[in-house]
Formats: C-alpha cells, structure tokens, sequence
C-alpha cells in the first residue's frame, strides 16, 4: 500500500491509482467533469487541479498517480480560481437550456457552478457553441451546443464498450462528437448505450427520449 496525506489526513491508496480516487474514496471531494475511473484520464477538464508539495504548478488529480509520502492539498484560493476559470469556459460551449433538459436537478454541470460559486451562463466569455456538424446515427442524437467536449463518451465507446463508434470530429473550437457507425452497429448501440450513459450534459440522447427536444430531431 502507498501511504500518502491528503488535506492533512492521512491516507492509504493502492500503487498505480489516480489521486482524485483516492480522495473520493475518502470522502474529500475535488471538483471534476471528464475523469471515468474505468478509462484511461484525459485531463481535460483541469477541475481536478491539487497542489501538491515540493510541486510549483498544480498537476491533475485524475492522471497523477499516488506516490509514497505525497502531500496534496485539494483546497486554496489559487486552485478555487483555477477551477472557476475552467468552469466559465467550459459552460461558455454549453447551451444551459436547463427545464428542457433530462439531466435537470441532476445534473453534474449544475452541482459543480453550485460548488465553485459559478452562474450557468457565465458572461465573461462568449457563447462557444460549435459548429452543427452531421452526425450520422440511427438510434443515438448528438446536441453539440449542450456538448462540452469532455470526451466521455468517446472514450466509454473505445475502452468500455470496445466499439470506438463515437469519435471526435475537429479541432479546436470546432471540435464534435461523430458518429462512424454502420448499419451493423445500431442493434448494439441500443443495448450498450455507455455513451448516453456518461455524458454529463446530455449532449448524447436516444432518439426515442420524449426529452429530446422536436427541433434537434433527425
């Protein structure tokens, strides 16, 4: 076991596992969107910043395994201003159309602007929402200005479910979710479904969900 101290308690984690799982498993919370313990980290989000001693810039909690002896401090005002500028971009490429959404009050981009003391519709940077972009798939609908480009359901497709159907399409500000299915796909994309499953925005909704607005209907 690696013995390590987080938040001034003293910790025992498994070598080889991530910080932020460490400290959930813990009971200490850190803030984070894209991380999916099941894949490998992305560390795209930068929520999950810690500081950690001996350490000048903050490393992600998600890919930074646990070493023996470590001290990391999840809490400063630095990180909380971090996270917050993350945060702000983040929601400036997500359309918070909130009551028409099935995530409503469940939601973990709503619990993580309560958290970090963010608004929803952050003003201090433009709307970013992509541009639409034609995704190309029977059974699953893709919202890109609800998509926060978090990678989760690219990722759950590739190393969960072992299909890679869901992929990224662009770069940078014009980065989407695609779709390369073939017929063949769409019996298994209904009982899989992982990529619906772990999109924290519904970006991603079967095409069948009465909450699926009339107006993005394929």
């Amino acid at each position: 076991m690696v013995q390590l101290t987080i938040d001034n308690r003293k910790l025992e984690s498994h070598p080889g596992e991530k910080i932020l799982w460490t400290a959930l498993e813990a009971g200490i919370f850190i803030p984070h969107l894209c991380a999916l313990k099941e894949v490998e980290a992305f560390a795209g989000c930068r929520l999950c910043l810690v500081e950690i001693e001996g350490e000048k810039e903050p490393a992600a909690a998600c890919a930074r395994e646990v070493a023996p002896g470590m001290v990391v401090r999840t809490d400063s005002d630095r990180l909380k201003a971090l996270r917050r500028l993350s945060l702000e971009l983040i929601l400036a490429s997500h359309q918070a159309d909130c009551p028409a959404c099935a995530l409503h009050k469940k939601c973990q981009l709503q619990d993580l602007a309560a958290r970090l003391k963010v608004s929803l519709k952050p003003r201090r940077f433009p709307p970013l929402y992509p541009a639409a972009d034609e995704f190309e798939h029977r059974c699953i609908e893709y919202v890109p200005e609800r998509c926060v480009i978090c990678t989760r359901c690219t990722r759950a497709c590739t190393a969960i479910a072992g299909k890679g159907i869901i992929d990224l399409r662009f770069r940078g500000l014009d980065t989407v979710i695609g779709s390369l299915a073939e017929p063949e796909d769409y019996e298994f994309c209904l009982t899989c479904g992982k990529c619906v499953e772990v999109c924290p925005a519904a970006a991603l909704r079967f095409r069948s969900d009465p909450d699926v607005s009339a107006s993005h209907r394929g």
